[in-house]
């Protein structure tokens, strides 16, 4: 497939509306009406991972003769038809009626299951396709049906590339706003020497804050494994905690458990969001995927936590008051103008079938509670032990939302955002966004919000609202809220259909507290369709954040993303210094002269305007065999022994800009040791499958004169990780 301009196939910049009218002419070469009859497609349903995806969302793969269609963009996790997303739900026209209409993919026929691809009518703004999907219903609560027939098994990685007779299908995956094969950063490329050597020379420092102390909980649904060190799991399984905790953290049972299972300990910890406290620039609280079992995905949402600028985290631990459910995922917190510590949680249930698949909201795991909910915890300034968490507004849970909600059985990636702005109208309010629906074409974003205290607790949760109208077959998710110095609310979000189209990346405003919103403005469209070589899932593959000084009349706006073609995944940089009205040209961030993909860009601006895009990079090959970083990297532990193998190993990098996007020097390596992603990842889908994770965003802030990430490793340095498990690396560097 040839690569498309920076805009288009003639390179230019598109006006306002072109979009629609160039992805629109890509329809137009694609067949109509394509068909796959039983016999020569095996369709499956999986649920995958929540969003970020911890809730298990269903996934459906084809089989075409030896080729497999890329999974494309469900390897975030979004559930195929008639299958829950975990946290995500289906947008309606207002916030208390459902959108008119019903979706093909959502009526019920057990009895069979059939794929059809075909051109279905398009949104003026998106102009996209969907694909019908039916498969067997959900488990049936209310009679206690446990329903084992829609989990057809057919292990297949999910990074397999598209090839032969599936090549039809990819003509849909040129891409408005796509990169040329011959872009280059605008600060020129870097040697591979020079990247590696750039950790030491530009003074990065870098702690794995979860090996500081062992943190252990009791699970509500225990999963022991059975994956061998030779397998890529030096430690896998279950290990009980036998009294090694060190967080002083409530370990169990608890009140809201049905069970009495043993204390476990939590080995591996991925996905992360970091901040650093408004009021004390030396704290910093990071929170995780708190991972007790990664074979079984199993696992709660954790915390970390500095008082020293992050040399060291003695406060962390699993977020109490929600172990109830089975799991808790996506994390994210933010601090309030007062230095409270806001974390949302996204608690769920299911069970483990024979084969090691998630039963997704198992109506006989704990039935008293509800089967997912949307909930938050408050740690109030001060807080002096791990288990110093609210999780409790007026004598009740401290919940937003729970299922079923407007009809809808998912909540999935949820976001927050708090206006810490002293001159705004809405100092102190608590923005919450996330996507709701049934299945991915059907997710919706919606917001609700609360005007936090200095005591650390808020007024009650706005009802729900939804944010964006969307065309039927098109869902919405990876809602993005900010707020800006003046009380602005803006909020990005990425759109898709199924099959294999591009992402489209939106936004909007609200200048009056989130009651409004503007009408939905495009970005860019991408492509992200994995990675090769590994089984990690990709995920959306977007940041936005926007500037805290203005430039010129306006605050200024960043957005970044991932690009995929057939020589790899690149990173790209937009601005919009016009309120959005206008995004310049996208800018390469990655400068690797060699191979080696780039992915999950994250943002952060610092209080002088400094832009930081953090990523994951891969240009440094795998240590080679015999040598101590080999060793360090643990390869002789990976079944494939990638020694010496490009594009495979990990390292986290940043590059920094000017406000206006000039770039600072080149980019910077953040972690000092290269890493397997294949070691002790955690199987979202289950154990049957390779699929694997290593989370699907991670944290980066910027305050005090310094810039922190927080991201995986899984090398053992020191002896610090004899297990090679995934922790998180809290990385430090001074900010330009």
């Amino acid at each position: 497939m040839p690569d498309v301009g920076p805009a288009g196939d003639s390179g230019r910049e598109p006006a306002d509306g072109d979009e629609t009218a160039v992805l629109g002419e890509l329809l137009e070469e694609r067949p109509r009406g394509v068909n796959l009859e039983p016999g020569r497609a095996s369709v499956r349903r999986l649920r995958s991972g929540m969003g970020g995806h911890d809730v298990p969302a269903e996934r459906v793969e084809l089989e075409l003769g030896e080729d497999a269609l890329d999974d494309g963009r469900r390897r975030l996790g979004r559930t195929a038809a008639g299958e829950l997303s975990l946290g995500g739900e289906r947008q309606a026209r207002d916030a208390g009626a459902s959108i008119a209409g019903s979706f093909a993919d959502e009526q019920q026929r057990p009895g069979g299951v059939f794929f059809q691809m075909g051109l279905q009518t398009t949104a003026p703004d998106l102009g996209v396709r969907s694909v019908t999907v039916e498969v067997e219903r959900h488990a049936d609560a209310r009679g206690r049906q446990l329903r084992y027939e829609p989990f057809r098994l057919h292990v297949v990685t999910m990074l397999m590339r598209v090839r032969g007779r599936t090549a039809a299908l990819v003509a849909a995956c040129a891409v408005v706003g796509a990169p040329t094969a011959a872009a280059a950063p605008p600060q020129g490329l870097q040697s591979n020497a020079s990247f590696a050597a750039s950790y030491a020379e530009r003074g990065v420092t870098a702690v794995a804050a979860t090996t500081q102390r062992v943190s252990c909980y009791t699970p509500e649904v225990v999963y022991l494994g059975s994956l061998t060190p030779s397998q890529g799991y030096p430690d896998g399984g279950s290990t009980l905690c036998n009294g090694a905790a060190s967080t002083v953290e409530d370990i169990g049972p608890y009140p809201t458990q049905d069970v009495a299972n043993p204390p476990t300990r939590a080995k591996d910890f991925s996905e992360s969001d970091l901040h650093v406290d408004p009021t004390n620039a030396r704290h910093l609280i990071g929170v995780s995927k708190w991972i007790v079992n990664a074979e079984g995905y199993n696992h709660l949402t954790g915390f970390f936590e500095s008082f020293d600028g992050g040399a060291t985290w003695p406060q962390q631990g699993h977020i109490p008051g929600y172990e109830g459910w089975t799991d808790n995922s996506d994390p994210v917190g933010a601090f309030d103008p007062w230095g409270n510590f806001y974390a949302v949680v996204f608690p769920y249930m299911f069970s483990y079938i024979p084969s090691g698949q998630h039963f997704f909201l198992a109506p006989d795991v704990n039935p008293t509670l509800p089967r997912s909910v949307l909930g938050v915890a408050v740690r109030a300034k001060g807080a002096a032990t791990a288990s110093a968490w609210n999780t409790n507004h007026g004598g009740r849970f401290d919940l937003i939302e729970r299922t079923p909600f407007n009809g809808n059985e998912v909540f999935d990636k949820q976001w927050l955002a708090i206006d810490t702005n002293r001159r705004s109208r809405h100092f102190g309010r608590v923005y919450v966004s996330w996507a709701i629906g049934n299945d991915d074409t059907g997710l919706r974003i919606y917001l609700s919000y609360a005007d936090a205290r200095a005591s650390g607790t808020h007024t009650n949760w706005s009802r729900p609202r939804l944010v964006l109208p969307q065309a039927r077959r098109v869902g919405d998710n990876g809602s993005l809220p900010r707020v800006a110095p003046d009380g602005t609310v803006w909020l990005a979000t990425s759109s898709f259909s199924s099959g294999n189209e591009p992402f489209t990346m939106s936004f909007t405003s609200s200048r009056d507290g989130s009651r409004t919103w503007a009408r939905r403005r495009v970005i860019v469209r991408h492509n992200v369709n994995g990675y090769r070589n590994t089984t990690f899932r990709a995920a959306f593959g977007e940041a936005f954040v926007v500037g805290p000084r203005k430039v010129g009349r306006f605050y200024p706006l960043y957005a970044a993303y991932e690009q995929s073609n057939p020589s790899g995944t690149r990173l790209f940089l937009r601005a919009s210094f016009d309120g959005g009205r206008h995004w310049g040209r996208p800018r390469q961030i990655n400068d690797a002269a060699g191979t080696g993909d780039a992915l999950q860009p994250n943002l952060a601006v610092a209080p002088n305007g400094t832009v930081a895009v953090a990523f994951y990079d891969r240009r440094l090959a795998c240590p080679a065999r015999d040598t101590m970083e080999a060793t360090i990297a643990g390869l002789l532990f990976d079944p494939r022994l990638p020694f010496g193998e490009a594009n495979y190993c990990i390292n986290t990098a940043v590059q920094f800009y000017r406000p206006k996007l000039g770039p600072i020097r080149h980019n910077i390596r953040l972690s000092e040791h290269t890493w397997d992603p294949q070691l002790s990842s955690p199987r979202f889908d289950c154990i049957c499958s390779p699929a694997s994770f290593i989370g699907d965003y991670f944290g980066i802030d910027s305050r005090g004169d310094f810039t922190y990430t927080a991201s995986v490793a899984t090398f053992n340095a020191a002896g610090e990780n004899p297990g090679y498990h995934q922790q998180q690396l809290v990385s430090k560097l001074r900010t330009p």
